[in-house]
């Protein structure tokens, strides 16, 4: 089962996207279902080599009616190699498979990967963006580009992290070791060893100190020095000290939280608001949370009342109202309900579960669970 579990992890960081085109595959195409279980849309494009591909947090999700897709294009008659493209809420290309890898659309950009050539000789890769009219508006120049957030992307040139505007202009030049993108404003950055903030003018505004950082959500981020995890707020300052247990960043008001090896909540007051009781606990999505109760997952609310009842053996946050949930036989999608939406044994899926092609891997909770950016 641990295998299958890489699917669920792939779903926790899936970014905002369109609601209602929920992604599947139907006997081999992508397709997308609304809540009621219903195709709306089937795409002519393929995807058979790997299914991790349909949660990975890049591809197939709608976000301002583009999706980047990744795909089998078989040619001759026993070979094929995999394209990506960004295609429309009707199925039709925006965005053509011209580059060695395109992004998600963010902000009305998405990030590419183009080969260097010259005088016809490939030397290297190189990142750019382009828009949903299929043109380069800035150029492939970057070692690394992320996606862009709050206005400004994280780009990486000889070695060093900078940021620029959707004009592609400078307006932090690259001088950090590494930085993370920017969440209400600030932006980590890594200075000597050691992890601090920068606004968006690239001034440090909280000075590097800690070994490994979050991101701001909700006026405060997680930090972590000598082991010992804490909670900051905008201004740099300790508000809550949780010694050498586990706190996360904060999802829609609350913070998962350890006490004596068990999982709770802290609300923005950073009092308990959830008393610790869970054998684990996830970050707060859509007004729910996952928990685990014994060796079952099931869902509370804000208030800490079970709404869907644990007996799930994994369990995905909610996204666009739907979460991926599974037992010994059945992995399905349910609404915030806990109602069934689509059977995901019932289609191509099973197949590449039960066959091993997908990866298997161990998931260490509290990294996951935490939403870090080290880099």
């Amino acid at each position: 089962m641990r295998s299958v579990f890489l699917i669920f992890l792939s779903f926790l960081f899936i970014s905002a996207s369109q609601p209602n085109f929920i992604p599947v595959i139907d006997d081999g195409f992508i397709s997308y279902i609304n809540m009621n279980g219903d195709i709306i849309l089937k795409t002519r494009f393929k995807l058979e080599t790997s299914i991790k591909e349909m949660f990975s947090n890049q591809f197939l999700r709608f976000k301002n009616n583009a999706a980047t897709i990744k795909y089998d294009d078989k040619f001759l008659k026993y070979f094929s190699t995999q394209e990506i493209c960004i295609i429309d809420t009707l199925g039709e290309v925006l965005v053509d498979p011209n580059y060695l890898w395109i992004g998600q659309m963010q902000e009305g950009l998405a990030q590419i990967l183009v080969s260097n050539r010259f005088l016809g000789i490939k030397y290297g890769e190189s990142y750019g963006y382009i828009n949903q009219k299929d043109s380069i508006q800035i150029p492939p120049i970057y070692t690394y580009a992320a996606p862009f957030s709050e206005g400004l992307a994280k780009v990486i040139k000889r070695g060093k992290t900078g940021f620029i505007n959707n004009k592609g202009e400078y307006v932090i030049r690259p001088k950090f070791k590494s930085a993370s993108s920017f969440s209400e404003g600030l932006a980590s950055v890594l200075v000597g060893n050691k992890y601090g903030f920068i606004d968006k003018s690239g001034q440090i505004v909280i000075k590097p100190k800690y070994g490994q950082v979050g991101f701001f959500n909700s006026g405060y981020a997680v930090t972590m020095k000598d082991s010992v995890y804490n909670i900051i707020n905008r201004d740099g300052e300790l508000v809550f000290n949780n010694s050498k247990q586990f706190c996360g960043t904060f999802s829609e008001g609350y913070s998962v939280i350890e006490k004596d090896s068990l999982f709770g909540y802290i609300d923005t007051t950073l009092n308990i608001s959830i008393s610790p009781k869970y054998k684990y606990a996830r970050k707060f999505s859509q007004g729910l949370a996952a928990v685990k109760i014994d060796s079952m997952w099931g869902y509370i609310n804000t208030q800490g009342k079970i709404v869907i009842e644990p007996r799930y053996l994994m369990t995905s946050d909610f996204k666009d109202d739907v979460a991926i949930v599974a037992d010994v036989n059945e992995m399905n999608y349910i609404n915030l309900s806990g109602d069934k939406i689509w059977n995901l044994f019932e289609n191509d899926t099973t197949n590449f579960i039960l066959n091993g092609n997908v990866i298997d891997i161990e998931v260490d909770f509290k990294s996951e669970n935490v939403g870090y950016r080290w880099k």
